[in-house]
């Protein structure tokens, strides 16, 4: 394992123990509209810090990429933009249903949205064939539509 992933996954824990740590501050219930915003956010953001450090990373070894025409889009990205879509249209046409949240469930959601977006970091989806397919260092890849 790379020693970017050890560090990442120690972040996801320690995210998760300060959550834990304040999950009694946090709401018992929130609208279903902020539910899936919350958690789709949790997902962007975590992969905006990763793509900062790439790009840190980048410009300090000053690795040349050449860039790869795909026909393809990263999943985390995708699911938090469609997350947050979703959280967004609920909201704006008034959905409001509330989800209950116990204090314990607060770390076990952001632990498992942070795992999910550690596991799929190195994933798109492709719609031509449409497939996930596998493919680390995507940040370089030009996105092409036809």
């Amino acid at each position: 394992m790379q020693r970017s992933a050890i560090i990442e996954l120690g972040l996801i824990i320690a995210t998760t123990i300060v959550v834990a740590t304040n999950s009694s501050r946090l709401p018992s219930s929130v609208e279903l509209g902020s539910f899936f915003a919350i958690a789709a956010l949790t997902l962007l953001v975590q992969g905006l810090f990763r793509d900062l450090w790439l790009l840190s990373q980048q410009r300090k070894h000053a690795a040349a990429q050449s860039a790869t025409t795909m026909k393809c889009m990263c999943l985390e990205s995708t699911l938090g933009l469609g997350g947050v879509l979703v959280g967004v249209v609920l909201t704006a046409v008034g959905v409001t249903t509330r989800v209950s949240i116990v204090p314990a469930l607060w770390p076990v959601m952001v632990g498992t949205i942070m795992m999910f977006g550690f596991l799929t970091r190195d994933m798109v989806i492709t719609w031509s064939p449409w497939s996930i397919k596998k493919y680390p260092g995507h940040g370089s890849i030009l996105v092409v539509w036809r």
